[in-house]
């Protein structure tokens, strides 16, 4: 009877610690070691700065009150404008907002489309397209997506581009 219980605890605790593998999860390194991907992406985003696109002078630094971006795995983004006196928002009395919408990824040509709908304060339609650089650490969307009422001049707004830095997780 002992061995009968010894032989069924052993062949438990196989099914227990079998289920259990070696195999983990790629590390973000891993999953961004090729650079865009959608794996990559997906994450908390500090703005950190708008920059000319060359990234040799800050037009806006963002690093003491940082825009903070959610790339979600379910194609859905949010963004949150953390200074209440910046951008065109702050003018109607919408400092501070949270904007939504979704997001899709074309791997192949390494693009990114933010699709807006909403924000605290009103519903809206805007689409764009970017092709950031990105890595485990940084992402740079060379474009300006999230910050387009802190631009006003439309030739700045051209050679600028919004720097992120990865959220600690």
């Amino acid at each position: 009877m002992r061995n009968k219980i010894l032989a069924l605890a052993a062949i438990s605790s196989l099914f227990m610690f079998g289920a259990c593998s070696d195999e983990s999860s790629p590390s973000l390194s891993d999953k961004c070691s090729a650079g865009f991907s959608v794996d990559c992406l997906q994450g908390t985003w500090n703005l950190v700065s708008i920059s000319n696109k060359e990234g040799t002078m800050v037009i806006s630094d963002y690093s003491m009150s940082p825009g903070i971006l959610t790339i979600k795995n379910n194609g859905e983004f949010e963004y949150q404008t953390s200074n209440s006196t910046s951008s065109d928002m702050a003018s109607n009395g919408c400092g501070g907002v949270k904007e939504y919408g979704t997001w899709t990824a074309n791997e192949a040509e390494k693009k990114v489309t933010f699709k807006f709908t909403v924000t605290d304060c009103h519903t809206f339609n805007e689409t764009h397209t970017v092709k950031p650089a990105v890595s485990a650490t940084d992402m740079n969307l060379n474009g300006v997506v999230f910050q387009t009422g802190d631009l006003t001049d439309a030739n700045t707004k051209d050679i600028s581009t919004e720097m992120f830095k990865r959220a600690a997780e």
